[in-house]
């Protein structure tokens, strides 16, 4: 057996225990790649297996798509075990949650359950409305509204990690915020990020909420607990403090959310809070070699608060017969030409290799610095990418409209989903859109009923009559739709419905691609969790339990299309690569200058590196530019703190990546897949 089975069965009891802890309250330190989603899906199983009522077991992640992801891996532990009832256990956001209390206790103050805006609607809606509502440019406005956040966030004006605005926001500008943001939420049935939960938590210190009873649940899991902040962790509190068996999970070294005011010092003294905590830690780590972990440990230890929990994470391949050591390589180039060039090369020829394109990640610390030159290199070499810094699909109108529709369908009540369609529209505008936004609001109107009843013929202009009538003309053209509609009976006509909306803009090659990829037999449901989900492994998971659920086998033709992904080093979470790539490794960069004067900051700096080294499964090369090119300027770039805090040297290097340093890795990685994993990994 290549791994020790002394390990192996460490590992299993340590998992095994952090599962069936019985405490009241349970906290497990799951350090990367250590098996912390096997461990809740075992939690889940053994509840049930022990008498508990599947509807008295809430399940909570950080992203509706992790909260998706999370949800299909225990409901398929549970079916693989041949336990019955999971289908009734809930698997939520907190923002989900927080949402379905007020809702029952009647305090959910809007026509239809709103939707919680994300990153794009609330620069495309909510900012861009407000900026011409208030008459001040688009940065302003994004400047306000995220002030406002952080109160919601925390409970504080100017709380910790707030980094002040120049010039400040004044009382006024708070009021002409919040004067927009009652009518508007009101008026397209919707939330930022963060209120939902403030507002949860005020109506409780109110007394006049007992969420506790209304869930209704006995026990509550909380994944990722080191993202959560301080209005997040006063909900959790009340359902802890009301006698649910609370299990938490995550790692305090992977807190990398400070700009949303989350901070690692909820996890690491949730102990001392409450009495009668079951404490865990999973230290096997089955996802990083030593040479990777070694250096990412150096970092996180050197750069560490008083408050830290102490853990000796070790490389289940450090015991393995033969032992995998992994690389870990430390590059400083002449420029950043020679650094991007030298990344393209080593991608090309690693896939050149047989190494699939998405098992290679490269992680920005600063993606408009450090895109453009690296973009160039890989088309230039001919290698396959997909970046999140390039407008995507879900990033053009195009794309927001068919998602939309599908919202729409899956949810006719979704207003959010109706004001995205109306405002992708080719030729409607953001006056259009504000025109019509505060019709309803002054003249006593619905705003989803434009959609469907009989428009006003007065008070309104041409244009935005206009714009209505396309949009009702659209929605009739699939009001009869259902979301269990299965993919074959509909795409031709989502095909026809761009076609006719786009027209010669309209490019089909992603939408023909993915409906390619999908089974006929899915649903349109199955469609839009497919478009939403966050990252390709995501979408493999959504894939996997279509066809598992359809008894269907799968092809070649079923797998997302192989690409090298580029990504923010916060995108990276929960992913993991056989390579991983670290280029411009410079102060200004990482802390960079921004986080300078703040020394928590710099602290998170730390733990995000940490975080993107422990990406890496075989290989990790981490690089610098002697020179770089920023705003028109060829300058000297300073080699960041960090450098020094990686237990190894950097050298000056013409490749990332020798002949011999690309066949070790695979080598390795080959070593790797023929050894037995326990479902831990």
């Amino acid at each position: 057996m290549p791994l020790s089975q002394a390990v192996l069965e460490t590992a299993k009891r340590v998992q095994e225990a952090s599962a069936r802890d019985a405490s009241p309250r349970v906290r497990v330190i799951a350090g990367p790649g250590s098996g912390k989603s096997y461990v809740i899906e075992g939690r889940v199983a053994w509840l049930l297996s022990n008498g508990v009522k599947p509807e008295e077991i809430v399940a909570t992640s950080f992203t509706r798509a992790s909260a998706l992801d999370l949800k299909l891996r225990i409901y398929a532990a549970c079916k693989s075990q041949g336990i019955s009832g999971y289908e009734k256990v809930q698997v939520r956001t907190l923002h989900s949650l927080a949402l379905r209390i007020l809702r029952s206790a009647g305090l959910l103050h809007y026509p239809s359950d709103p939707s919680v805006l994300d990153d794009w609607e609330v620069g495309q809606i909510f900012d861009s409305e407000y900026r011409l509502t208030a008459n001040i440019n688009i940065k302003r406005a994004r400047t306000i509204r995220e002030y406002r956040e952080a109160f919601w966030y925390t409970g504080q004006e100017r709380p910790a990690n707030y980094i002040p605005a120049d010039p400040h926001v004044s009382t006024a500008e708070i009021n002409s915020f919040l004067n927009f943001h009652g009518p508007r939420t009101q008026t397209y049935c919707c939330v930022l990020p963060g209120e939902i939960v403030q507002q949860c938590v005020e109506f409780t210190r109110a007394g006049s909420l007992d969420p506790v009873s209304i869930v209704g649940a006995s026990h509550l899991i909380v994944d990722e607990f080191q993202d959560l902040n301080p209005m997040d962790l006063e909900f959790i509190a009340n359902f802890i403090l009301g006698g649910i068996t609370t299990f938490i999970a995550g790692d305090d070294d992977q807190s990398i959310y400070s700009f949303r005011y989350a901070s690692p010092e909820g996890i690491q003294g949730f102990s001392s809070h409450y009495e009668g905590v079951g404490d865990h830690q999973l230290l096997q780590c089955f996802r990083c070699t030593p040479s990777i972990l070694s250096s990412a440990k150096a970092l996180i230890e050197r750069n560490q608060n008083a408050t830290r929990i102490p853990k000796e994470l070790v490389s289940v391949y450090d015991t393995s017969d033969p032992r995998l050591d992994g690389i870990l390589k430390l590059c400083t180039f002449r420029t950043d030409k020679n650094e991007a060039e030298a990344i393209a090369i080593a991608c090309s020829q690693l896939i050149e290799s047989g190494i699939p394109a998405r098992e290679i990640l490269i992680l920005l610390s600063n993606g408009r610095a450090l895109y453009p030159a690296i973009k160039k290199a890989l088309i230039e070499k001919d290698v396959p990418f997909e970046s999140s810094r390039e407008e995507g699909f879900l990033d053009s109108n195009q794309g927001r409209f068919f998602l939309s529709v599908l919202r729409i369908v899956s949810n006719p009540n979704d207003y959010v989903a109706h004001r995205v369609l109306l405002g992708t529209l080719p030729g409607v505008g953001e006056k259009t859109l504000t025109e019509l936004a505060e019709y309803c609001e002054t003249n006593t109107q619905n705003y989803l009923k434009l959609f469907y009843d009989p428009l006003p013929h007065s008070e309104l202009s041409g244009r935005a009559i206009k714009a209505l009538n396309r949009a009702k003309q659209i929605c009739a053209t699939f009001k009869e739709w259902k979301k269990a509609d299965e993919v074959l009976t509909r795409d031709r006509d989502l095909l026809s419905l761009m076609e006719s909306v786009f027209q010669e803009d309209f490019d089909s090659s992603y939408l023909e691609s993915t409906l390619s990829i999908l089974h006929s037999k899915s649903s349109l449901e199955d469609l839009l969790n497919y478009i939403w989900a966050d990252t390709d492994e995501q979408r493999e998971d959504i894939i996997a339990n279509i066809f598992s659920r359809i008894g269907a086998s799968r092809s070649t033709d079923s797998t997302p299309p192989s690409r090298v992904q580029i990504m923010s080093m916060h995108g990276a979470k929960g992913l993991s690569a056989t390579i991983v790539f670290i280029p411009g490794l410079e102060e200004a960069f990482l802390p960079g200058n921004r986080r300078n004067s703040y020394p928590s900051l710099i602290l998170e700096a730390a733990r995000m590196l940490y975080v993107s080294i422990t990406r890496g499964r075989i290989a990790c090369i981490i690089s610098r530019a002697e020179r770089r090119f920023l705003n028109g300027t060829s300058i000297n770039s300073s080699p960041s703190r960090f450098c020094s805090h990686l237990a190894d040297t950097f050298e000056s290097r013409n490749l990332a990546l020798t002949a011999e340093e690309i066949q070790f890795i695979l080598s390795q990685d080959t070593a790797r897949k023929t050894m037995f994993l326990t479902p831990s990994h």
